[in-house]
């Protein structure tokens, strides 16, 4: 009986054991995921005047981040959107909060074509790494939304090339 006892209380833990590893292998690629996820739904709900209201008003080649007030302009459209799933990314104030926690950037250009760019910082936290989750959106001249053709790139994150990489 006590035998019994010890093997069962051994199978326990090591049941556990395997469940917390199993849990601490897969959170990034989970958070990862939910990221990903989020910015494409992001990007699906984003209607033309709104894209155009979050584009930076002057001519600007260089990526700028959006204004306080065009973030809160966002935040108010995603918080009064039910259908879109943020899993374990949120939204704190006007801020898109990453599956990690940590916010979200996002900026614009106007030229050469108008685009917004999402971008998180991934696992690591730190900008311009491969495990940077970024979405470019990029406007075209009739007005439709067209996305980068992938999502995830830490050159597309530092601007050192338009070219992501799936």
């Amino acid at each position: 009986m006590k035998k019994t006892g010890i093997v069962l209380a051994v199978a326990a833990v090591s049941i556990l054991a395997l469940w917390l590893i199993a849990g601490a292998l897969l959170i990034h690629p989970i958070r990862e995921a939910h990221t990903g996820f989020l910015f494409g739904q992001i990007q699906m709900e984003l209607t033309n005047d709104l894209r155009t209201a979050l584009l930076p008003p002057d001519q600007n080649e260089q990526w700028q981040p959006v204004s306080p007030s065009q973030a809160h302009l966002l935040a108010d459209a995603l918080r009064s959107n039910r259908l879109i799933d943020w899993n374990s990314c949120s939204l704190d104030g006007d801020i898109i909060l990453d599956g990690w926690g940590r916010a979200c950037i996002l900026e614009g250009r106007s030229t050469p074509a108008a685009a917004l760019r999402f971008t998180s910082f991934g696992k690591d936290g730190i900008r311009g790494t491969d495990d940077d989750i970024v979405r470019e959106i990029t406007q075209s001249k009739s007005g439709d939304a067209k996305p980068s053709p992938g999502t995830y790139s830490s050159k597309a994150a530092d601007g050192l090339t338009g070219n992501a990489q799936e």
